[in-house]
């Protein structure tokens, strides 16, 4: 009997880890990695039937999103209603909303604004419109969470005794970390190290050697210095809608594995902090270590000081100070980080496919395929693009580019010639601008003596500012989709495995 009552502790916490492991990693909410930063791409089919299309998406509660319907060309100039190269300039861009063979209708759904829950609904909905379509997945781990609180971890276990127990304690928080990848995941570890460091000063007393049984004493009576923290690492979760049971699964994680490492080596809880022992590393004698003595009349005779160190509250107050913000930072700062030109084709293919219908082969969408070196939209790094080769290949005859999709550049260009086109002769060329091209234009004026005198005047300089204000008030969603990839970039048709 007394044999089966120690192997069902063991057993029960080797199953709560287990179990804990498991659920937080397939449970993970994994940071979002998408062909186009900050939307995902849904294709339909079939193609044109747009409006049936935007009905299900505000069923679904979707209201971000660019589509063909709301991204209209809009000129920079309302002098000239008529302008000979946009309605091929329209075509061109029409086709970041279909597929290559025009199969399918692309709507780039835009992340930032929309539930993360909507495509629990969208789906049904969809198929229930007599709609196959198939909806870019979202999901890789980042290390960036786990990252930020390794110098954490590194400190505490060289500065606390018991170091052992500090690092066994500080696996399922740097797990939950690496397994909810955002800043309300990441706080709540943060806070869960910090219960961790308090329960181990509260506990673990310095060259002090306990039983199981005193080291429960010294719990019990040092509770609320460390309970308050695991009291906070549940809050920014119950602001983010995140399940209870898993934020429950850290402590009750760790628990059970102190649990099985005071079974299995239950000496690891008197050893010395590494500091400490470097600092005493040439000593001739043993430090020298408390026994805690039992006192039948008045229980513990000895319990350590009243309360723990306060250097461990100065320790996590100096850690929460350099962590908590640059932890701000990092979180809400985006952004594909590449080298220029990198290759992104493998990135379409994650698409989650539903209910096809349609026997299509292979599916072609408007991925990025080339960056600018430097981010930004300036004069330089569109002069950049120029040399890169990043236009869709506007001529006199029109746009013929056959695998490259109108790119931010194009739009840019175009505006310039727009710009340009009421103060220019009708058979003037397609420019492409250079840094500090100018828009001039002739005017007559009379004198005072009568005399009329030809002036030339500046209308535009290709400057930033002329860039920036496009983009402020010309730009439709689709280019605003393509402005918040911060940077200039060429897009052609890749495959999307079916």
């Amino acid at each position: 009997m007394k044999e089966l009552y120690l192997k069902f502790p063991v057993v029960l916490s080797l199953l709560v880890c287990v179990f804990s492991v498991l659920f937080l990693i397939f449970t993970a909410e994994k940071a979002p990695s998408t062909v186009w930063k900050d939307y995902r791409i849904l294709c339909v089919s079939p193609a044109d039937r747009e409006a049936d299309l935007l009905s299900v998406l505000h069923a679904a509660g979707v209201s971000g999103y660019v589509t063909q319907s709301n991204s209209a060309f809009l000129p920079c100039q309302n002098l000239t209603p008529v302008i000979s190269f946009l309605p091929e300039a329209e075509v061109e861009r029409s086709r970041w909303f279909f597929d290559r063979e025009n199969t399918h209708r692309i709507v780039y759904i835009d992340e930032t604004r929309n539930n993360v829950n909507y495509e629990k609904f969208l789906g049904k909905l969809l198929e229930a419109a007599g709609f196959s379509w198939f909806l870019e997945k979202t999901g890789v781990f980042l290390p960036v969470p786990v990252l930020l609180l390794v110098p954490f971890v590194f400190s505490a276990v060289c500065l606390y005794p018991a170091f052992p127990a500090v690092l066994a304690g500080s696996f399922f928080p740097l797990l939950f970390a690496l397994t909810r990848n955002n800043f309300s995941g990441w706080l709540s570890a943060f806070f869960y190290l910090c219960a961790t460091t308090s329960f181990c000063a509260s506990v673990f007393l310095p060259r002090v050697i306990t039983t199981v049984s005193q080291r429960m004493e010294f719990c019990k009576k040092n509770v609320f210095f460390f309970l308050p923290w695991f009291c906070a690492a549940l809050v920014p979760y119950f602001t983010s809608g995140v399940r209870f049971f898993s934020v429950l699964l850290v402590p009750a994680g760790t628990v059970a594995l102190l649990f099985l490492l005071n079974f299995f080596s239950p000496a690891v809880f008197s050893f010395d902090s590494p500091l400490f022992s470097f600092k005493n590393r040439k000593r001739l004698h043993p430090v020298f270590r408390a026994v805690v003595m039992k006192n039948p009349a008045g229980g513990m005779v000895f319990f350590g000081k009243k309360m723990p160190d306060p250097k461990v509250f100065l320790f996590q107050l100096v850690w929460a100070v350099v962590l908590i913000p640059v932890s701000l930072f990092v979180f809400s700062f985006g952004g594909k980080n590449g080298d220029i030109y990198p290759d992104n084709k493998k990135n379409s293919e994650y698409f989650t496919e539903k209910n096809e219908k349609n026997g299509v082969y292979a599916l072609y969408i408007p991925a990025p395929e080339m960056y600018t070196s430097g981010t930004g939209f300036s004069p330089d790094t569109f002069e950049e693009t120029v040399l890169a080769g990043f236009f869709s290949g506007y001529t006199d005859t029109g746009f013929s580019g056959e695998n490259t999709v109108f790119s931010l550049s194009d739009f840019v260009a175009l505006q310039w010639n727009v710009s340009a086109y009421p103060w220019r002769k009708l058979d003037s060329p397609f420019e492409i601008p250079k840094p500090g091209s100018l828009i001039k234009s002739g005017e007559v004026k009379k004198g005072v003596d009568g005399a009329l005198s030809f002036e030339e005047t500046t209308k535009a300089e290709f400057n930033s500012d002329f860039i920036m204000n496009v983009f402020e008030h010309n730009a439709s969603p689709l280019e605003k989709m393509l402005i918040r990839q911060k940077r200039f970039i060429k897009a052609e048709w890749t495959e999307m495995p079916r």
